[in-house]
């Protein structure tokens, strides 16, 4: 017996869809918004979601957006998106890389946290505010690592990275070899 299409409401101005290959879209205008008496948007269909692709015009991630989905395997960001939410993929295991469009300008805290699979966070080279090296997320200067992916086995931070932000390392059980440099 096939599935059928889902579908509801994301805050005020946003809808979303999941069909039945997994994949949820999430159109509209304006922010992710996520309730604080919210214990799930999409009900009993987050087993189901497997990919996420956000359509221009929404402007952010909210905070715990995507967190716990252990499906999730890839999301799409358009360059409308300008913030993501602290813990917005909290805990999404089957995560293995992210692109991170020039139109971000925050990311909250340990919004990669608990992605046991992901192995990139690629920063578009026009963003004004990260950058990534290796797959690695800095800020703009590289004077602070922001987030480590936790596939990585070994990473040899720059020698321009004065700060190791809080908890950019939490969950790399895979490192076995990091290089800092005196600068840090």
């Amino acid at each position: 017996m096939a599935r059928r299409m889902k579908q509801g409401t994301y805050g005020k101005n946003l809808t979303w869809t999941l069909d039945n290959k997994g994949l949820l879209t999430i159109s509209g205008e304006g922010k992710m918004e996520k309730k604080e008496d919210d214990s799930s948007l999409f009900g009993d269909n987050l087993a189901n979601i497997t990919k996420v692709k956000i359509s221009q015009g929404v402007t952010s991630i909210g905070a715990f957006a995507f967190g716990a989905y252990s499906a999730l395997t890839s999301i799409e960001i358009p360059n409308s998106v300008t913030e993501i939410g602290g813990y917005a993929f909290w805990e999404c295991h089957a995560l293995t890389s992210i692109e991170i469009p020039d139109s971000v300008t925050t990311i909250g805290e340990e919004a990669f946290s608990g992605c046991w699979e992901l192995a990139n966070i690629n920063v578009s080279g026009g963003n004004a505010n990260y950058v990534s090296i290796d797959g690695v997320m800095y800020d703009k200067e590289k004077k602070t690592i922001i987030r480590c992916p936790q596939t990585k086995t070994s990473i040899e931070i720059p020698n321009s990275v004065t700060r190791i932000g809080e908890n950019a390392f939490f969950g790399c059980h895979a490192l076995t070899s990091i290089t800092i440099p005196n600068s840090v």
